[in-house]
């Protein structure tokens, strides 16, 4: 919520005419606390009457551009990279429509008072009582936005359990939610909300793998099992490839990692957050499978890398005092 100045004029009580560097809006309320639509849509403002000095807050799609990231963060308690094309948290399609309809019909209502005050702040009125909630809920998301950006992963998902209280049979929201939990690093809060949105889309693989990765910790054949459920082509990826290869460690079956962490890139010579943990995985593996020489092939490649990647110094100090025996 930024700092902002402009000028305005008054066109008819309550009825405002604002100008800015951004263009021309309209905006209806009381001093300090008004509701508008400008060049980026409809909007709330809140302010200190006599200094032209206020903060905005937009609603619905007109607000500031998504920018999306890839997230490659890791999986909590690990070093599974999750990979999820984490943007700012999409406004579901529904608000979003009603919330820039609201807001055209606010304008159209606020040119119609300037002509007929009864008949135009009746319309008006009538608009923002059928049209708050969605400018409420749209309010939440971009509040949860901004917690999202600044790394607050925790605060964005209370306001979207908010936001689930308000509209609880919001399409997504339960996928958000989930997500928000897990990049907070609470898979135990994140589970639930992944396994009441499978239950609606049972074939969303995203979600599928992100909540086998709330699993991995504490039910380590729950998550396998929901692995190997993915179709074909998804469990090629690497990031499933490796998550299907810690969880046969896991569960003390290394000679069954060796087979699938072998289906990943080996041979490959770049070097970034998803290959480390892939390598490091791969050369565990061998190691327990009596492969010492092509595990510290692996652990090196990982060692020269970053010397203090998980206990990779360890491992390595193992295998090379078995190699000098």
């Amino acid at each position: 919520m930024g700092i902002r100045f402009r000028k305005s004029m008054n066109l008819a009580p309550g009825v405002r005419l604002n100008l800015s560097k951004s263009g021309l809006g309209v905006s209806v309320g009381r001093r300090g606390a008004r509701f508008g639509v400008g060049p980026r849509g409809p909007y709330t403002s809140f302010g200190i009457p006599g200094t032209g000095f206020y903060t905005i807050d937009y609603l619905g799609k007109g607000g500031n551009p998504r920018r999306t990231r890839r997230t490659t963060g890791r999986a909590p308690g690990s070093s599974l990279p999750v990979p999820e094309e984490a943007a700012t948290l999409p406004l579901p399609e529904e608000v979003a429509t009603a919330s820039g309809f609201g807001g055209f019909l606010v304008f159209i209502g606020a040119a119609w008072f300037l002509f007929n005050q009864l008949w135009g702040g009746i319309f008006l009125l009538l608009v923002i009582l059928i049209f708050f909630p969605q400018f409420q809920v749209a309010r939440r998301f971009k509040r949860a936005n901004r917690a999202w950006d600044a790394g607050r992963y925790t605060e964005a998902a209370r306001h979207l359990e908010e936001v689930r209280r308000k509209r609880p049979g919001l399409k997504g929201l339960n996928y958000l939610l989930g997500l928000a939990w897990q990049e907070a690093g609470e898979p135990g809060k994140a589970a639930p909300y992944y396994e009441e949105h499978l239950n609606l889309e049972p074939d969303d693989h995203r979600a599928r793998f992100n909540l086998a990765v709330c699993y991995a910790g504490d039910h380590p054949g729950d998550a396998l099992a929901l692995l190997q459920s993915l179709p074909v082509e998804a469990k090629q990826e690497l990031p499933v490839i490796i998550l299907m290869g810690r969880l046969f460690l896991q569960l003390n079956r290394p000679e069954l990692a060796v087979e699938v962490l072998e289906k990943g890139p080996v041979g490959t010579r770049k070097m970034d957050e998803a290959i480390l943990a892939f390598r490091y995985y791969l050369g565990l593996a061998y190691k327990r499978t009596g492969q010492n020489r092509k595990a510290l092939t692996q652990l090196r490649k990982v060692y020269a890398e970053d010397m203090r990647y998980m206990d990779v110094a360890r491992e390595l100090r193992e295998l090379e005092g078995g190699e000098g025996e």
